[in-house]
C-alpha cells in the first residue's frame, strides 16, 4: 500500500485548488447574440437562403410577442399533459429538459432498467441514438450510462444504413449533441455520416427516406443533423437547397401533407438552422408553420394528428419538441445543442444553500444558469454580504455574510458542492463554470479539505418509529485520503457528530449510532446532523432530512390551473408532509413559504406559482370526507392525517373555484349507442358575518364534460347531454372548468363511465309456465304451472324450484346436464333415452342452465326414448342439452337433500343463475362489511300446522319451514359460531335442536359475497363433526344477489363453503409433501424441476445445486439448442435464490424472449416461456422478439374449438399440454379472451377425465397427467377439488394417491411397483401447488417471494423491511450460524445498508475459519488499533495469520469501509485459495488493482463473489447484507 499524506498535506495540495477555483474563469460567454435591432434589419433585407446561417435571435415585434405567448402557454399545457399521462418517451424527456423543467428522476431510473433488461443491446442504431440524445439532454453521460457506452455502440454500428438515412441522421445528432469524441478508426465518423446523409439529397433539394420522392419530414430531420457542420461548404450548400425546398413544398394552409407531425419536424429543422418558421418565406395564405401547428392543439395540452381527429401521442410528442425548439430559437438557442455555455442557457430552478462554520446562513430556490449566479442571486435576495476575489488561479469566494477565509488560521475557506441524487459531489470545475441542472441542489459551505466531510447516509431504525418508542439513528460519512496518485474515498461511521430531533440532541457513538431511548412525539420532524466545533471548522457539513414518526398514508391528487400535475400516495404526519414526500418521489418542483402570520403554506407546485392570474389565486387543499370534498379549518401544515385520507391540492381562487359535489349519469349504465345525460353539481362556499361559512350544493353550469374526444358544456341545470351515446366499454368521464387566462371555475374531476352492450333479448318478464311429462308409463310428473320469474331464471332453475331434490344434475351454466327427474333417469328405457326441454315449442341448442327465460315463456320438460325422434326433434343431437347427450357423463353429482357423501365424493351440487352478471367486487365488499357487523342469533317456536319463516334482521340467514315439516311444537335456534376455516364463505351456524329431522325438505338460505371466478364450487353443506368432513346438499346460487339456498332434512351445523378449499386432511398433505421431498433428496442428484419443488414446498435445497447449474452453464458457454432449457433453468435458478438475469454473466431471461427457436418444440416453448417470464415479473423490452403479449396471443391461437391444446398444430389435443397452457395463461386471466380460453380448457379437461379421477396420455393412464391438471387448477384458482373434477369413482387427489409408493415417491403407471423420478418430481410440484393454493400463498411458479430454507430460526429484525429480498435468507443464516449479529444491544437491528468495516470483516473471517482472537495482553501492531477496542484481538490474529495488511506499516484503518476487491483479498488469504488458470476477464478488469487480481478471479471462479453484467466493480463498498450473502457461501 502506498503511504498516505497527512490531511494538512492534502489541504496544501488540493484545498487551494478546490477553494481558489470555486468560480473558475468562464464568466463571459464565448459569443454574444446580436442586438435585436440589428437582427430586425437583417431579417427585413435577406432572403430565406441568405438567412439560413444567420443564427441570431428572432426579431421581436407585437405579432411575434403574441405568438411567443401562445407558444409558451402551449408548451406548459403539453408538458403537463405528457407528465400526467404515465411514462415519458425519450423525445418527451428531451423536450421537458430543454424547456428548463426537471425531468422526473423516475425517468432516468426507468431508462437504466430498460437498458439493463436489454443487456445494453439493440437491433437498431436509432435506438442507441434516441436513448443517447435523451441521456445527454437530462445531463448524463451517454458514454457511461447504466454501465453502457451508447456512443461507442453508435459509431461502431455495423448496419448503419439498414433504416435508410434515418440511422445516419440521428447518429450524427447523438454524437454532436454532447460533443462526444469519435476515434479516427471508428466505423462511422462524423465525416462518414455527413457523406452518407448528403448522398440522399435529391436534385430538387429535398431528402429521401426510401424511393425517389423528397420527403418534408426527412428533409427537416436532415437539417438538424447538418446544423452543427455549417462551416463545411458542401453542408452549407446542401442546407440552403433543403431550406428552399421546404419553403416551396409548404402547402397553402401553412403545413405539409395535412398532418401536424410534418409541420413539427419542419419547425425543429428550420430553427436548428437559424430560420424563423414564422417568417415571410414560411408564411402562406393560411398562415405560418407555427400558426398551423397550434391549430392542431386541444384544450388539454395534447395535439391531433389530423384536424378533426382526437389526441395522438406521437403528434403531441413532436409538437412539444417543435414548440420548445421555437421557444429556444427566440432565445438564440437550438434544440439539439445540449452543451451551449451557461450564459446562453435560460435559468433553471435550483435550491442554493449557504452553511457557515457554526450555523446555516441562508437557503432558497432561485433561477440561474451557473452555480455562482445562484449564489449571487441568493445573496442579493437575502441581503447577505458577498465578496469574490481575483487571483492568478481565477476568481474565488473570499467572504460570505462576514465570514472570511482562513478564519481559523489554516487552509479553511469557502467550498461548494452539488447534489441531484441525494449525494453531494464536488465538481471538477469552478462554480462559475458549473452549469446547473433543473431541481439541482447547490451548497456553499465553510470548511477544510480533509477535515470537513459530507454525510454519506442516515438510516433510522425502525424506518418510521412509533411515537414515544425507542429508535436509533445510524450516521455514516465520507472521508477522503490521498494515496500519492489519486483521492481515495472511504465511508466510515460518523462518530461524535450531534444528532438532533424534536428538541433532543444525542452524540453518536464510535459506530455512528445515536440512540433516542424515549423516542419523540408523533409528527414529521427535522432530523439534523451537525459537527460544529469550537474555534475550528465543522467535522461534517450540516445535514438535514425528514423523520416521520407514526406517519399515515394518503392518496393525493395535484390539479393545476390547466390540467393534472401529479397523483399518487404520500406518507407523512400532516397533509403538507405527505405532499412533500410525494413531490420528492415524483420529481415535482415544490415551494413552501413559512410566514410569521400564516405559518407554512404552498406557493408553487410544478413551477405554477401563486398569483398567476390575480392577487387572490393560489394553491388550496381539500380532504374527502363523508362522501364529499371539504376544506379543513386548518392549513395543510397543521392538518393531521388519518389513515387512508384522500387529499386534493388544487390551484384556484376561494371565491371563483368550486369543488364537484356529484356527477350523476342517467341512465346509470347506458347501453351502447343510447343517449344519456350527465348532471354535475358543485359545492359553493360562502361567508357572511351573520352566518359564518355556509356550503350549498348547486348545479355546475357552463362546465365542460368530456368523454374521449366528445366534449359537451353543461346547461343552466348543470346537465350535459350526449345524444349519440358511446360505444360499449369503460370510459373516463372528465369534468373541468378550465378558462384561458383565469383560474378554473371547477376543480377537475375524473370518474369511470360504464357503457354496456345493447340488449339483445327482451326484458325479463314476471312469469313463465313449466310442465314435466315422463314416458308413457309415468305420464305427467308436474302439471302446467305459472311461476314468478327471478332475474336470470332458466328452465333448469324453474325445474329445481318446483321439484327440488327430485332433480339430479351435474355441471352448471352452459355445462349443466340433467340426468334424472322424479326417479326417471337417462338410459332407463334404452341407450337414447333421457330428458330434453323445449321453450315455446322449440328445443334450444343450449344447456337448460344457460337459457335465460323471458316474458310469457312456456317451458316443457319431456322424456325421450329414442334421442328426440318421438318428440319431433332432429336426430342430430342438437337439442339434447338438457338430458341425453348433454355435458357431463358421470353420476357423482346425483345427490338428494338427505345426502351423506362428502364434497370430495360428489360432483356438481349447485345450480348457478346470473353467473354472467355476477356481483361486482364493490358489491361483494359491501355485503362482507354488512355481514361482519352482524351476529346471527335467532330463536323461534315452530308448530306443525303452519308454515314459518325464521330470519335475522340483516337477512343473513333465512329458514323457510313449510307446514307439516315438524311433528310437534319445536323451539328452533340458529346461533352463529366463532369459526376460522379457509373454506368458509359464510359464517358457521349451529341449528338446534341438533338432530331434528323434518318430514319434508326445508329451504335454508344465506346471503354471501360472491368473489370466486368459479361459483359452481360454492355449496350449502353441513359439518360431520365425527369425520370433520363437509356434506353438501342440493343448492342454488344467484350470483348477482348472493342468495344461496339449500334443501336440508335435519339440524346440525351448516355453512356455505368453497369446496375447492375444503381439505379435511391438510396435515396428511403436508406429511406427504415432506416424504416426497425426502425421497427426492435421498436419490442423489437434484433435477431442475425437483429443485423448484423442494424450494416451493419449504424444503432445503443442497448448496451444490446452484454450483452445478453454474458449471453446466460454463460447460455450454451459456448456449443451449432448446428454448425449454433456458426456461427450465431460469425458473430453477430463481427459485433457488439466484438471478437468471445474471448468473455468472449469463442473462437467461434475454435468451428466452429473443429466442429464434421459440416454436420449434411446438406449444411447449411459448407455454414455459410465458411461465418463466412471469415467474419473476421481469421487464421485457418492447422490441423483444417474444413479448409476454405476443406469447399470450400465440398460445391462444393454438387452442382448438373444443378447448384443448395440442403439442403441434394439426395433432390431437393433449391433456398435459392443455393443463400447462392453463398454468401459463392463469397470470393473465384478467383479460377477457384469456379467461374465456382458460374456462374452455378446464371444461375440456373435465370431459377427458376418467371415472376414477385419472387421465390417459397416448392411451395410457399415468400420474404425470394428473399432476399437471392439479398444478393447472391450483394456478387458475379453481383448485383440484373443483366439482367438475369429482367423478363417480374418485377425484384428482385420490387418483394421484394410488400411484404413491412406500418410499414417498410416485410411480408412472398404476401397475408399476417402483417410484419413477419424473413422476415423483411432478407429484411434488402438484402437491406443493395445491398446498399453496389452500393456504393462500403465491402460485407455484411465482418466485417473487422465496421462502426461507427449513431449519432457519426465521429471526425477525426490527429493520427487516430494509433488508433486500435477495439477501434476507443469507442474513438469517448468518445470524443463525452466529457469523454476524445485530448492531444494537437493546434491539434486534441488523443495519443491512450500513457499510461493513475492515475490522468487522476481519472478525467475520476469523469466525468462519474457526480461529480465536489474540489475547488482550498481546502487543499492539497498528497505531490505530488500541487495546480495549472490541476488535483488538481479531485484528491482531488476522494479521498474524496473514489474512490482513495495514494501509501503511503502522496503520490498519479499522473503521474504514472495505472495498469489494479488498474483501476478495482477505477471503483469498483466509482460505488459502489458488488463482484460476483460465480466468475470465471482467469488463472493468483495468480497474482491479494488481495486488487483488488473483484473489478477485479466485473468489469469482468459486462463486463466493459475483459481479454484475460482466463487471466486478472492485472499488465499491461492501454493505452488511452483502457480507452476509458472501459469508454463507464460504466453506
Amino acid at each position: 500500500m502506498k503511504k498516505l499524506l497527512t490531511s494538512k498535506a492534502c489541504a496544501l495540495g488540493l484545498a487551494l485548488l478546490l477553494v481558489i477555483s470555486v468560480l473558475g474563469t468562464a464568466l463571459v460567454p464565448a459569443g454574444q447574440v446580436r442586438a435585436q435591432a440589428q437582427n430586425s434589419a437583417v431579417q427585413e433585407e435577406t432572403s430565406v437562403t441568405e438567412a439560413t446561417y444567420d443564427a441570431g435571435a428572432a426579431p421581436v415585434d407585437a405579432k411575434v410577442a403574441t405568438q411567443a405567448a401562445s407558444v409558451t402557454d402551449a408548451i406548459y399545457k403539453a408538458k403537463q399533459y405528457v407528465l400526467a399521462n404515465g411514462s415519458l418517451s425519450e423525445w418527451n424527456a428531451m423536450s421537458i429538459a430543454r424547456s428548463g423543467t426537471a425531468v422526473p428522476d423516475s425517468y432516468r431510473t426507468g431508462l437504466e432498467s430498460t437498458l439493463k433488461a436489454a443487456n445494453g443491446t439493440f437491433t437498431k442504431v436509432t435506438d442507441y441514438a434516441r436513448i443517447s440524445l435523451a441521456v445527454t439532454a437530462i445531463g448524463r453521460d451517454a458514454t457511461n450510462f447504466g454501465g453502457y457506452n451508447l456512443i461507442e455502440k453508435i459509431y461502431n454500428f455495423g448496419q448503419m444504413t439498414k433504416q435508410g438515412v434515418n440511422g445516419p441522421i440521428y447518429s450524427l445528432l447523438a454524437l454532436d449533441s454532447g460533443q462526444y469524441k469519435v476515434p479516427d478508426d471508428a466505423l462511422w465518423t462524423q465525416a462518414k455520416l455527413l457523406k452518407e446523409i448528403l448522398s440522399k439529397q435529391n436534385a430538387d433539394g429535398g431528402f429521401i427516406f426510401f424511393g425517389t420522392q423528397s420527403d418534408p419530414d426527412i428533409t427537416a430531420m436532415t437539417l438538424n443533423a447538418l446544423s452543427l457542420h455549417k462551416d463545411d461548404p458542401d453542408v452549407q450548400a446542401a442546407g440552403t437547397r433543403a431550406v428552399n425546398w421546404l419553403s416551396q413544398a409548404q402547402k397553402a394552409d401553412g403545413g405539409y401533407n395535412h398532418s401536424s407531425e410534418s409541420t413539427s419536424q419542419a419547425i425543429i429543422g428550420l430553427t436548428s438552422m437559424g430560420i424563423d418558421p414564422a417568417g415571410p418565406e414560411f408564411t402562406k395564405a393560411g398562415g405560418n408553420l407555427v400558426d398551423h401547428l397550434l391549430s392542431f392543439a386541444l384544450p388539454d395540452g395534447s395535439f391531433r394528428h389530423l384536424v378533426g381527429s382526437g389526441a395522438n401521442g406521437m403528434a403531441t410528442e413532436q409538437a412539444l419538441q417543435a414548440l420548445v425548439a421555437y421557444d429556444l430559437y427566440l432565445k438564440g438557442e437550438t434544440f439539439y445543442h445540449f452543451t451551449q455555455p451557461g450564459s446562453q442557457k435560460p435559468g433553471v430552478q435550483a435550491v442554493v444553500s449557504i452553511e457557515g462554520p457554526q450555523a446555516p446562513i441562508a437557503a432558497g430556490t432561485i433561477h440561474a444558469a451557473t452555480a455562482v449566479q445562484g449564489l449571487e442571486k441568493l445573496a442579493q435576495a437575502k441581503n447577505i454580504s458577498l465578496e469574490i476575489k481575483d487571483s492568478s488561479m481565477g476568481k474565488y469566494v473570499k467572504m460570505i455574510d462576514g465570514v472570511s477565509e482562513a478564519l481559523y488560521g489554516g487552509y479553511d475557506g469557502w467550498m461548494f458542492a452539488v447534489s441531484k441524487d441525494g449525494h453531494w459531489k464536488q465538481p471538477d470545475v469552478g462554480a462559475g463554470d458549473y452549469l446547473l441542472q433543473p431541481s439541482e441542489k447547490v451548497l456553499f459551505y465553510y470548511g477544510e479539505y480533509g477535515v470537513t466531510n459530507f454525510i454519506q447516509s442516515v438510516s433510522v431504525t425502525p424506518e418510521h418509529p412509533e411515537a414515544g418508542k425507542k429508535f436509533f439513528v445510524t450516521v455514516l460519512k465520507e472521508v477522503s485520503d490521498w494515496d500519492g496518485s489519486k483521492v481515495v474515498t472511504h465511508t466510515v461511521p460518523a462518530a461524535d457528530v450531534q444528532v438532533s430531533v424534536a428538541g433532543q440532541t444525542v452524540t453518536a457513538d464510535a459506530e455512528g449510532v445515536a440512540t433516542f431511548p424515549a423516542g419523540v412525539a408523533g409528527g414529521t420532524h427535522t432530523l439534523e446532523i451537525t459537527g460544529y466545533q469550537k474555534d475550528a471548522v465543522p467535522s461534517v457539513v450540516r445535514h438535514t432530512s425528514k423523520l416521520a414518526v407514526s406517519p399515515k398514508q394518503a392518496s393525493i391528487s395535484i390539479e393545476g390551473p390547466q390540467g393534472l400535475i401529479g397523483q399518487g400516495v404520500g406518507l407523512g404526519y400532516t397533509a403538507l408532509d405527505a405532499l412533500e414526500q410525494l413531490a420528492d418521489s415524483q420529481g415535482i418542483p415544490l415551494e413552501i413559504t413559512n410566514s410569521s402570520g400564516m405559518g407554512k403554506y404552498v406557493t408553487s407546485i410544478g413551477e405554477v406559482k401563486e398569483k398567476l392570474y390575480g392577487p387572490y389565486d393560489g394553491w388550496m387543499f381539500a380532504v374527502y370526507k363523508d362522501g364529499r370534498w371539504t376544506q379543513p379549518d386548518v392549513g395543510a401544515a397543521d392538518y393531521k392525517l388519518a389513515e387512508a385520507d384522500q387529499l386534493l391540492f388544487y390551484y384556484g381562487d376561494f371565491s371563483e373555484t368550486q369543488l364537484v359535489n356529484s356527477v350523476i349519469v342517467t341512465p346509470a349504465v347506458p347501453e351502447s349507442g343510447q343517449a344519456f345525460s350527465v348532471k354535475v353539481t358543485k359545492d359553493v362556499t360562502q361567508w357572511t358575518d351573520a352566518t359564518g361559512t355556509t356550503v350549498s350544493t348547486v348545479p355546475a353550469a357552463e362546465v365542460q364534460v368530456s368523454i374521449g374526444d366528445d366534449r359537451v358544456t353543461t346547461n343552466a341545470e348543470g346537465i350535459a347531454s350526449f345524444t349519440s351515446g358511446k360505444a360499449a366499454g369503460t370510459h373516463t368521464l372528465l369534468v373541468t372548468g378550465y378558462r384561458e387566462g383565469a383560474v378554473p371555475t371547477l376543480v377537475r374531476t375524473a370518474t369511470p363511465l360504464i357503457i354496456k352492450a345493447a340488449s339483445t333479448t327482451a326484458p325479463v318478464a314476471s312469469t313463465a309456465t313449466i310442465s314435466v311429462v315422463g314416458d308413457s308409463s309415468r305420464g305427467t310428473i308436474l302439471s302446467s304451472r305459472t311461476m314468478t320469474l327471478n332475474g336470470g331464471d332458466t328452465p333448469y332453475s324453474l325445474l329445481v324450484r318446483q321439484l327440488g331434490g327430485q332433480v339430479i344434475a351435474e355441471g352448471s351454466g352452459s355445462n349443466l346436464y340433467v340426468s334424472s327427474i322424479a326417479g326417471l333417469s337417462e338410459f332407463d328405457l334404452g341407450p337414447l333415452s333421457g330428458w330434453m326441454y323445449s321453450v315455446n315449442g322449440i328445443f334450444p341448442k343450449v344447456s337448460a342452465g344457460a337459457y335465460t327465460l323471458s316474458s310469457g315463456d312456456v317451458v316443457a320438460w319431456r322424456y325421450t326414448t329414442n334421442g328426440g325422434v318421438d318428440l319431433n326433434q332432429p336426430t342430430d343431437g342438437s337439442g339434447t342439452t338438457g338430458g341425453a347427450g348433454g355435458a357431463g357423463g358421470g353420476t357423482a353429482g346425483a345427490i338428494t337433500s338427505d345426502n351423506t357423501l362428502s364434497v370430495n365424493q360428489v360432483g356438481q351440487t349447485t345450480t348457478v343463475t346470473n353467473e354472467a352478471n355476477k356481483m361486482t367486487a364493490a358489491e361483494a365488499a359491501a355485503i362482507s362489511k354488512t355481514l361482519a357487523a352482524n351476529k346471527v342469533s335467532i330463536t323461534q317456536e315452530v308448530t306443525p300446522g303452519a308454515a314459518a319463516a325464521l330470519k335475522d334482521n340483516a337477512n343473513e340467514v333465512q329458514l323457510q319451514v313449510p307446514a307439516g315439516a315438524v311433528g310437534g311444537n319445536v323451539k328452533i335456534s340458529i346461533q352463529e359460531q366463532n369459526a376460522s376455516r379457509p373454506e368458509l364463505v359464510s359464517g358457521l351456524y349451529e341449528f338446534t335442536p341438533d338432530g331434528t329431522k323434518f318430514a319434508k325438505p326445508v329451504d335454508l338460505s344465506f346471503v354471501i359475497p360472491v368473489t370466486t371466478d368459479y361459483p359452481g364450487n360454492l355449496t350449502v353443506a353441513w359439518l360431520d363433526k365425527t369425520t370433520n368432513r363437509w356434506i353438501p346438499v342440493p343448492s342454488t346460487l344467484d350470483a348477482k344477489t348472493g342468495i344461496m339456498t339449500g334443501k336440508i332434512t335435519h339440524f346440525t351445523a351448516y355453512a356455505v363453503i368453497d369446496r375447492s378449499k375444503a381439505e379435511p386432511e391438510a396435515e396428511k398433505l403436508k406429511k406427504d409433501i415432506a416424504a416426497t421431498a425426502k425421497a427426492i433428496t435421498a436419490a442423489g442428484e437434484i433435477s431442475d424441476w425437483q429443485a423448484i419443488g423442494l424450494v416451493r414446498s419449504g424444503n432445503s435445497l443442497p448448496a451444490s445445486y446452484l454450483s452445478g447449474v453454474k458449471a453446466q452453464l460454463a460447460e455450454n458457454q451459456g448456449e443451449f439448442r432448446k428454448v425449454t432449457d433456458y426456461e427450465r433453468l431460469a425458473m430453477a435458478i430463481s427459485a433457488a435464490g439466484g438471478n437468471p438475469l445474471n448468473i455468472d454473466g449469463y442473462n437467461l431471461i434475454e435468451k428466452i424472449y429473443n429466442n429464434e427457436n421459440m416454436i420449434k418444440q411446438g406449444t411447449n416453448g411459448p407455454i414455459f416461456a410465458l411461465i418463466a417470464l412471469d415467474s419473476g415479473n421481469y421487464s421485457i423490452p418492447a422490441n423483444a422478439q417474444w413479448t409476454k403479449e405476443r406469447l399470450v396471443q400465440w398460445i391462444l391461437e393454438q387452442q382448438s374449438k373444443d378447448g384443448g391444446f395440442p403439442l403441434t398444430s394439426g395433432e390431437a389435443d393433449n391433456v398435459d399440454i392443455t393443463a400447462m397452457a392453463v398454468t401459463a395463461l392463469s397470470v393473465h386471466a384478467e383479460q377477457a379472451a384469456v379467461k374465456n380460453a382458460i374456462d374452455k380448457a378446464i371444461n375440456w379437461l373435465s370431459k377427458q377425465q376418467l371415472e376414477n379421477g385419472g387421465f390417459k396420455l397416448s392411451g395410457e393412464e399415468n400420474s404425470e397427467s394428473v399432476a399437471q391438471v392439479i398444478i393447472a387448477l391450483s394456478a387458475a384458482g379453481a383448485g383440484p377439488g373443483d366439482a367438475r373434477f369429482v367423478k363417480a369413482k374418485g377425484g384428482l387427489l385420490s387418483n394421484l394417491a394410488t400411484y404413491r409408493q412406500t418410499d414417498g415417491g410416485y410411480a408412472h403407471a398404476a401397475a408399476d411397483k417402483a417410484s419413477n423420478g419424473l413422476a415423483t418430481e411432478q407429484a411434488l410440484l402438484a402437491l406443493t401447488a395445491y398446498d399453496r393454493f389452500l393456504n393462500g400463498q403465491t402460485k407455484l411458479y411465482s418466485f417473487t417471494e422465496i421462502p426461507a430454507a427449513s431449519g432457519s430460526t426465521a429471526v425477525v429484525f426490527a429493520d427487516e423491511k430494509q433488508i433486500s429480498a435477495w439477501a434476507l435468507q443469507s442474513v438469517q443464516k448468518a445470524f443463525d450460524q452466529k457469523l454476524m449479529q445485530g448492531v444494537s444491544s437493546d434491539s434486534l437491528v441488523f443495519a443491512p445498508k450500513q457499510h461493513i468495516t475492515r475490522a468487522q470483516f476481519a472478525a467475520l473471517l476469523l469466525r468462519l475459519t474457526n480461529n480465536t482472537p489474540a489475547p488482550a495482553s498481546s502487543a499492539p501492531v497498528f497505531s490505530d488499533v488500541k487495546a480495549g477496542a472490541w476488535y483488538y484481538g481479531d485484528v491482531l490474529k488476522a494479521k498474524e495469520l496473514g489474512i490482513i495488511d495495514g494501509v501503511s506499516k503502522t496503520a490498519f484503518h479499522p473503521n474504514g469501509t472495505i472495498s469489494r476487491q479488498d474483501m476478495a483479498v482477505m477471503i483469498y488469504r483466509a482460505f488459502k485459495l489458488e488463482a484460476p488458470v483460465d480466468a475470465q476477464s471482467f469488463k472493468d478488469e483495468s480497474k482491479i488493482s494488481s495486488y487483488a487480481s488473483a484473489a478477485v478471479h479466485a473468489v469469482s471462479d468459486l462463486g463466493y463473489m459475483t459481479g454484475f453484467d460482466g463487471a466486478f466493480d472492485p472499488s465499491a463498498p461492501v454493505t452488511r447484507e452483502m457480507a452476509a450473502v458472501v459469508a454463507v457461501r464460504l466453506p
